[in-house]
């Protein structure tokens, strides 16, 4: 389930590794083997209000997307490239990691904007 917590700069979003799609987002888990969060954007493409419902802001252009995975000890944030609206390109961030089943462990994604 994608949740917003709006921040300054980007939207982030959280999942505690329950099986979520969208055009935006996705994180997958497996009990015993690995977690795995997504995201990505279109950089010449303008948000619209049908897409707040993937956390990000409407009527906004997105440069770059990041992704984090903490579970116990572990905490890694992967950034994608970053890209002007004029530049037209989709961007990418993901992240994997193995599972240690003795933790919690919390994905989170969002975007900045042009």
């Amino acid at each position: 389930m994608c949740k917003q917590n709006k921040g300054e700069i980007h939207n982030e979003n959280k999942n505690n590794f329950k099986k979520d799609s969208s055009s935006n987002c996705y994180s997958s888990n497996s009990i015993w083997g690995y977690w795995s969060v997504t995201a990505w954007f279109n950089s010449g493409y303008k948000t619209t209000a049908a897409d707040t419902k993937y956390g990000v802001k409407k009527n906004a252009y997105i440069k770059q997307c990041w992704v984090r995975i903490q579970e116990g000890s572990y905490d890694k944030k992967v950034w994608s490239e970053a890209f002007t609206r004029a530049e037209k390109k989709q961007g990418r961030a993901s992240l994997t990691c193995g599972n240690n089943p003795f933790y919690v462990a919390t994905a989170t994604w969002g975007w900045k904007y042009n």
